[in-house]
């Protein structure tokens, strides 16, 4: 029951319920919490040893799924979207209505308390209330109990938040983080020993949990598999949490959460230049380099595309990544997880370039001034290049340059820097190069001859590209004006793996399918990890490729 009163011509209110007088001296915009807080009381007073969590509840399948409210918008959204999606809603378990929008003003005419839950659903009642009319100065709120629904346990955790703007990202979350969601939507934490974290972290232990983050209603249907999934799973949230890292982990890279990816950024229409960047958990190398090719070179911007491949699509940086076609009117986000490596992604740049020409740069690759605009000239002067071509990179002291890369091995790599005087002037004329490092090169979209599908991993670009433009007819250039710089030091850490094997099969591979000599492979890495190990991959390889060989000879048949 709410009281009203005035002191000094202001009105205030007092809230009372079954125990007696509840909170006194209230302003009109505190009544509709007062009143949430003494319905808890009451609905709680006997089950003070049970969580009650703050959320919605629906079935399917006899399992129960619960949409958790962590104070943020889309609770609503998300209930409203899964009950259209062969869920039974079962109930927001406290609703209080307020139909007198003069005495709840600031609720806009209803306060939501939802469904509670711990182990066991049907341990709690479900509780809803109906407004009693008086006289002005007072408000009856009276409580009707409903039969529990059927005796169910929790079989999914969802705590869903709804941002504008934002692109729809799902993750299964450990169960600590879950522990914390939870605890900040516990409706009896007071009267819980602990605030009741410890009974949250028991249950985030037990139920799997998943976050879910949305811009728009039907964004939400890219979720439903990876609930689905999880809903079925029959896996306790500890076991999962175990098995996702280490799934995730395979290979030696950081466990990552199971997610969905981004959908791709539409194209935005043609362009002469595409500029394509691969990125792998890398968002500050791509913030600069986006915003260095914005500031340093609008002249050119107009004629551009600024393309991210993104080779983890449901890792960290993803959202921020594709949250970047909101604010760059040429940029293009697009979602590439098939395979994981530089030369996989690289290619798909190529698949994906709406330009008639095409740079390639690493997503930590600085232009100097000038260089994208006269790249842009060289292309309208030579509209019908087969070449590759690339330029000096430009050494940490801003002075002195690599041109190229002699064909030589070093550390696990082949090529190493080397600088020619023909390169120190940015206005000297183009020359042949053997090879150099892969960080920026270009060509003409339709001159590009493509990596071997079969690379992955790290390793294998440098010299196997520059032979294959040559025996397509074209030429390796370095255009002196075409300077760059490129960050190397990782200070925190690569996030992909660095696998020898993978180094090793790319080069392999890439010398076998250009007719080159793999002597010097063999005996470079003999040396770096053992000839027996070198020798398990040449055998795998020349099986896989007996296999393919064989394959395509059943496909011509």
């Amino acid at each position: 029951m709410v009281e009203g009163s005035e002191i000094d011509g202001q009105p205030t209110f007092t809230v009372f319920d079954s125990l007696g007088a509840f909170a006194s001296g209230l302003g009109e915009a505190d009544v509709p919490l007062q009143c949430v807080a003494a319905l808890t009381r009451i609905a709680t007073a006997g089950e003070t040893k049970e969580l009650a969590i703050h959320a919605d509840t629906l079935v399917r399948n006899e399992r129960a799924l619960l949409v958790a409210d962590i104070g943020k918008p889309g609770r609503a959204i998300a209930t409203a979207w899964l009950a259209g999606q062969a869920f039974d809603y079962v109930g927001s378990d406290w609703t209080l209505h307020a139909t007198d929008t003069n005495c709840l003003q600031t609720q806009q005419g209803a306060i939501v308390l939802d469904s509670w839950a711990s182990k066991n659903i049907s341990r709690f009642p479900l509780l809803t209330t109906r407004p009693l009319y008086g006289p002005a100065g007072q408000r009856l709120v009276q409580i009707d109990t409903k039969a529990p629904p059927p005796n169910l346990s929790p079989a999914l955790l969802v705590f869903p938040s709804f941002e504008d703007g934002a692109d729809c990202r799902a993750a299964v979350i450990d169960p600590d983080e879950a522990a914390l969601l939870l605890s900040s939507c516990l409706l009896n934490a007071a009267q819980l020993d602990g605030g009741g974290f410890d009974m949250a972290k028991t249950m985030a232990a037990d139920v799997p949990a998943v976050s879910l983050k949305f811009g728009a209603p039907d964004q939400l249907d890219r979720a439903i598999d990876l609930i689905d999934a999880l809903l079925d799973s029959g896996l306790p949230a500890a076991k999962l949490s175990s098995l996702v890292n280490a799934v995730s982990a395979v290979g030696g890279g950081p466990a990552k959460a199971v997610s969905i990816a981004p959908k791709p950024t539409p194209p935005r229409g043609n362009k002469r230049l595409t500029i394509g960047m691969a990125t792998f958990d890398d968002y500050d190398g791509v913030y600069f380099t986006l915003q260095s090719l914005r500031l340093h070179h609008p002249e050119i911007m107009d004629q551009s595309e600024l393309l991210v491949i993104d080779n983890n699509p449901t890792g960290p940086c993803a959202e921020a990544l594709k949250a970047f076609e909101n604010r760059i009117a040429n940029y293009r986000y697009v979602p590439f997880a098939a395979t994981t490596g530089p030369s996989a992604s690289k290619a798909k740049i190529f698949d994906e370039a709406t330009g008639d020409f095409v740079l390639v740069v690493d997503c930590h690759v600085l232009l100097a001034p000038g260089a994208l605009a006269r790249l842009d000239r060289y292309f309208q002067d030579n509209p019908d290049t087969n070449d590759l071509l690339q330029g000096p990179m430009v050494r940490d002291d801003l002075s002195s340059v690599y041109t190229h890369w002699a064909p030589s091995w070093r550390r696990g790599i082949f090529g190493t820097w080397v600088e020619d005087d023909r390169g120190k002037d940015p206005d000297a004329e183009p020359f042949d190069i053997p090879m150099q490092g892969a960080g920026l090169f270009a060509c003409r979209a339709e001159a590009w001859p493509g990596f071997n599908p079969l690379f992955r991993g790290f390793g294998g670009e440098e010299g196997y590209l520059h032979e294959k433009f040559r025996q397509n007819g074209g030429r390796a250039l370095c255009l002196p004006f075409l300077r760059w710089v490129h960050r190397f030091r990782r200070p925190m850490g690569i996030p992909y793996p660095l696998v020898w094997e993978d180094r090793i099969r790319n080069y392999l591979i890439g010398h076998k399918e250009l007719g080159l000599p793999i002597d010097s492979i063999i005996v470079h890495f003999n040396d770096i990890i053992g000839e027996q190990a070198v020798q398990d991959v040449v055998r795998r390889v020349d099986k896989e490729l007996a296999v393919g060989t064989s394959d395509e000879a059943t496909v011509r048949e």
